[in-house]
């Protein structure tokens, strides 16, 4: 079996980038939740606009990227 296309053009770290981007996310949701629109908070689900849980989780990616990236695992 080949390597994927983003295997190719990151290497190494392609493996690492979707950690990152999904703890980006969630830092992203528990920061602007409060202050999003009425109209947009009615079209995520309710675990997306909880501000601890989002962090949470955002934290929880970061630490799984960079154990990842230092190969703990």
């Amino acid at each position: 079996m080949g390597q994927s296309v983003g295997g190719q053009i990151f290497g190494p770290w392609y493996d690492i980038i979707g950690w990152i981007i999904a703890a980006g996310v969630f830092f992203y949701f528990a920061i602007s939740a409060e202050s999003m629109p009425s109209q947009i908070k009615e079209k995520f689900p309710a675990f997306l606009l909880n501000k601890r849980l989002c962090a949470s989780l955002g934290l929880l990616m970061a630490f799984l990227g960079i154990g990842k990236a230092l190969d703990w695992w």
